[in-house]
């Protein structure tokens, strides 16, 4: 699933494909891939899917658990991407 996905945000690195994949970054996030989750998190500049993130708990725990598992000395200044509270 990880590389499929990979491929094709390779091939097409748009916001779209990170919204209709935002049911993986979940996936990944809830099986505990935190290197997955964060990347895909870090590259949304847009309102999370509400429906692929089941609310704005799942993501706002998510975007937690990735940005707690970030790696000593690498850059964390875009690990938790879009924020729900600060769009109506």
């Amino acid at each position: 699933m990880r590389s499929g996905f990979q491929d094709i945000l390779e091939h097409y690195p748009s916001e779209w494909n990170l919204q209709s994949f935002a049911y993986f970054a979940y996936f990944a996030c809830e099986a505990g891939d935190m290197e997955t989750a964060r990347t895909l998190v870090s590259k949304m500049t847009q309102i999370p899917d509400r429906e692929a993130w089941l609310g704005k708990d799942s993501y706002a725990r998510c975007q937690s658990k990735a940005a707690a598992a970030i790696p000593p000395g690498t850059q964390s200044s875009t690990a938790n991407g879009p924020d729900y509270t600060t769009h109506s």
